[in-house]
């Protein structure tokens, strides 16, 4: 039960980490616990807004974020009607933002976006694990159907630095966990492959689903 024990490595801990400099911040209380969430929320307006520009136009940019502050789940995490919605919140932020990183590099080859990918990438899988990886499936199917990349290496290039450096990013606290809590680390990392074969945590579907 993940619930149960005092060293608590279930979630990875960026979340956590956020919670915890808003109370250094502003003191142990209900609105710096959940001040983070509000911020982040909010943030994510204008990424929203990138992405609908770059991928379509500006309007098609206007109308995503104006519908994003009106959508009732991120709405409800940030009120913490949900369990664990400081990680889910933090997940869909940092996912968001490495999404509109790739496509302004796409767009400029600015190499300064394309080490914020690896970053917020990096802080994804800080957040709820290996998910975090989301935007490279983005970043390699356009590289497949519209670069050529099967037969051109160079191509896969900025992919490779980008993951790199979201390997620096989250490896460091995998590494840290191993060495302080081997046990605990051993029967998380066990219990995550689960996931890949059968339901757990009382969830349906058979592997495919």
């Amino acid at each position: 039960s993940w619930v149960e024990n005092y060293t608590w490595l279930h979630k990875q801990p960026l979340a956590l980490w956020q919670i915890a400099l808003s109370m250094w911040l502003f003191g142990t209380n209900i609105i710096a616990a959940r001040l983070p969430m509000v911020i982040l929320h909010a943030l994510m307006v204008y990424p929203i807004f990138r992405i609908g520009a770059i991928a379509y136009d500006k309007k098609v940019g206007y109308i995503s974020a104006f519908l994003f502050t009106l959508l009732l789940y991120p709405l409800e995490l940030v009120a913490g009607l949900h369990t664990a919605e400081h990680i889910d919140l933090s997940f869909m932020f940092y996912i968001t933002v490495s999404i509109w990183c790739w496509l302004e590099w796409h767009k400029t080859k600015n190499n300064l976006w394309l080490i914020l990918v690896g970053c917020f990438a990096g802080a994804a899988i800080l957040t709820k694990w290996l998910v975090g990886l989301l935007v490279y499936a983005g970043f390699g199917v356009n590289l497949i159907c519209f670069n050529n990349g099967l037969f051109r290496w160079r191509a896969w290039i900025p992919l490779v630095v980008a993951l790199i450096i979201t390997i620096i990013v989250f490896v460091p606290w995998q590494i840290y966990s191993a060495v302080s809590f081997p046990n605990e680390f051993a029967h998380e990392m066990a219990y995550n492959s689960l996931h890949l074969t059968q339901p757990v945590e009382g969830h349906g579907g058979d592997w495919l689903f």
